[in-house]
């Protein structure tokens, strides 16, 4: 470890916690967005590799099939670039999406209902991984990730209802949906270690530090995200054109 990027790494997390807080002063709408700025700005952007770019929007296949709106689309524009409708908001093909993450204020039931239908939303979609350099790498499905800055738990821990709100989800589906990971900010780290079993077998992550439970979860996905590129190469365009 150099103490030097470590101490300048738990500043940056400190930072978005604290700028948290005071957003919560705002109603709802307002919050929900400034939420999310926080979150990009403060604890995704800095530690991302800058080959990597972040927007919201929907996710496509070249089979005209889409996801719904994500909060945080993270992809790497080198392999299919992307069409944006605005700053910061775009259609991205599936081939060139890395993790999707839904960022909350406060997670409660409906709120992870909804990421786990999200979720659901991007594993139905059939990529197409046609290489111009052709490769044998496996392909990886994006991963899904939920962050919280807070959750309205207060007894039932977040792995139990994680599992009944994921094992809910999937009864009488054919796709199974797990989030990759979950973090409650003020509370803990929660990854799947087993996506193939049933219901998904996750692992939690509850240090005494909160701030160390951010960067738990931020490194998981940086590591994520640059394995994710390194199985990609660059794909012909003409599925989506032509």
């Amino acid at each position: 470890m150099n103490k030097l990027y470590f101490g300048l790494a738990v500043s940056r997390v400190k930072k978005a916690l604290e700028d948290s807080e005071i957003a919560e002063a705002y109603d709802n709408q307002v919050l929900k967005g400034r939420a999310r700025e926080i979150f990009i700005s403060d604890l995704l952007k800095p530690f991302l590799s800058r080959n990597f770019e972040i927007c919201t929007g929907h996710i496509i296949d070249s089979r005209n099939g889409h996801s719904r709106q994500i909060d945080i689309i993270v992809f790497d524009s080198r392999i299919i670039p992307p069409i944006m409708l605005a700053e910061g908001e775009g259609i991205i093909p599936y081939e060139a999406v890395l993790a999707t993450i839904e960022v909350k204020t406060t997670l409660n039931a409906e709120e992870l209902d909804k990421s786990i239908e999200n979720a659901r939303s991007i594993r139905i979609l059939n990529p197409n991984f046609q290489e111009i350099l052709r490769t044998d790498k496996v392909k990886h499905t994006p991963v899904c990730y939920v962050f919280a800055f807070v959750s309205d738990l207060t007894e039932k821990d977040e792995l139990k209802r994680l599992e009944e709100r994921v094992e809910k989800s999937n009864k009488d589906k054919e796709i199974e949906v797990p989030i990759t990971a979950l973090c409650i900010a003020n509370k803990c780290f929660l990854y799947c270690e087993d996506p193939k079993s049933s219901p998904p077998r996750f692992r939690t992550i509850a240090l005494d530090d909160n701030h160390l439970n951010v960067l738990e979860f931020l490194l998981n996905l940086v590591n994520t995200c640059n394995n994710m590129a390194a199985e990609r190469e660059r794909l012909y365009l003409d599925m989506y054109l032509k």
